[in-house]
């Protein structure tokens, strides 16, 4: 089944591959003549308006209360501040419950946003989306979080296993989310601004520290948007040679300290290229330390039930707008070890994806 599914992806099966007591397929990424190849589509950012802020929730409903001004070295949040926060989940194999496996966005009132390594190996009736929710380990909050299923999701047609380029998903909800003071949309970008030296946020239930645990309440970590050139020659100086196009967007600090917690496993003694596994069946999810050099993606087949692999992978990267009202900037996609220096984190540049977006949520 492992074997089939690098296959599937495109991937060349090298071999088998073991990660504790799991067992798989060691996937690396068949090279291209690129003779034979035609030149990728830049992204189409040709869309309305300048420095406004667009917000897709067309029912009139007002805005809830405006957040202050996975996460490593981050610090917990406060009930309702990031209204638009999303578990993404996946559901158990009897359907009774649903456990967390990525953030998420909420950007209107039926559409959610999230990565696309966190649904694409999914049907859409094993993923449920849950808003309003702060802890995990509580039933007891000021106001009760909302689940609803999923009736259709959208992977960005060029998302790419194995570079995690165009790394969006946007997935429909059954029934309509109702807006309250804990629940409300956050707007996209109105302009392809590149945010270099803005302050933003991130914020999910990933690990607090290098094979550290996952919490149960909301974190948020506030972290500099620096440029995808100085993004790439910090990999460059920890030791990683890696391609940062624009549709990426890189935060974090030089000397690392805080971050989303991504998460790399083990394959021949080596790290894969991509953060997560394919059927993020980890029985313990753990972050790695970097390696020299990559050569595939262990594809697991694990014994184990554990769906949290990533934790913050998918949620959200938000920047306050001049109005004061926050964006989302970013789409947490992936990143090496957990706020480990000169390894800053990935997102998917969320401008770059508006007109995506809007034909399909409009």
């Amino acid at each position: 089944m492992f074997v089939w599914e690098c296959i599937k992806k495109d991937g060349e099966h090298l071999g088998m591959c073991m990660e504790g007591f799991m067992f798989g397929s060691c996937c690396a990424k068949k090279e291209k003549n690129p003779d034979l190849q035609s030149e990728a589509g830049e992204e189409d950012s040709s869309f309305a308006g300048s420095t406004d802020l667009k917000q897709l929730h067309s029912d009139g409903a007002t805005m809830g209360p405006m957040p202050e001004g996975r996460i490593v070295n981050g610090s917990t949040s406060a009930f309702g501040k990031w209204p638009w926060q999303v578990s993404v989940r996946r559901i158990s194999f009897f359907g009774f419950s649903s456990t967390h496996r990525c953030g998420g966005a909420l950007i209107n009132s039926r559409w959610v946003a999230t990565a696309g390594h966190c649904v694409d190996d999914l049907l859409v009736a094993q993923i449920r989306v849950r808003v309003g929710e702060y802890d995990f380990s509580s039933v007891l909050e000021p106001h009760p979080y909302v689940e609803r299923s999923v009736i259709r999701k959208v992977v960005h047609p060029k998302y790419d296993f194995f570079t995690y380029e165009h790394d969006l998903a946007l997935v429909k909800v059954e029934e309509k989310i109702n807006f309250g003071m804990h629940v409300s949309p956050i707007c996209l970008p109105g302009n392809d601004d590149l945010l270099i030296g803005e302050m933003a946020t991130v914020t999910g239930w990933g690990r607090l520290s290098e094979h550290g645990t996952l919490p149960s309440v909301l974190q948020e970590a506030s972290v500099p948007i620096m440029s995808n050139e100085k993004c790439r020659q910090l990999f460059m100086r920890g030791g990683r040679k890696e391609s940062i196009p624009d549709i990426f967007l890189c935060a974090g600090y030089d000397d690392g300290g805080r971050d989303s917690c991504q998460v790399r496993v083990a394959c021949q003694s080596s790290l894969v290229k991509c953060v997560l596994l394919v059927n993020h069946l980890l029985s313990s999810a753990r972050c790695l330390p970097k390696a020299e050099e990559t050569l595939g993606r262990c594809v697991l087949l694990a014994n184990g039930s554990r769906d949290s692999c990533q934790g913050d992978s998918g949620g959200p990267l938000q920047v306050k707008g001049r109005d004061g009202r926050y964006f989302l900037a970013g789409i947490i996609s992936w990143g090496i070890g957990c706020a480990e220096a000169n390894l800053p984190g990935v997102c998917t540049r969320i401008s770059k994806f508006v007109p995506f977006i809007l034909k399909t949520v409009t």
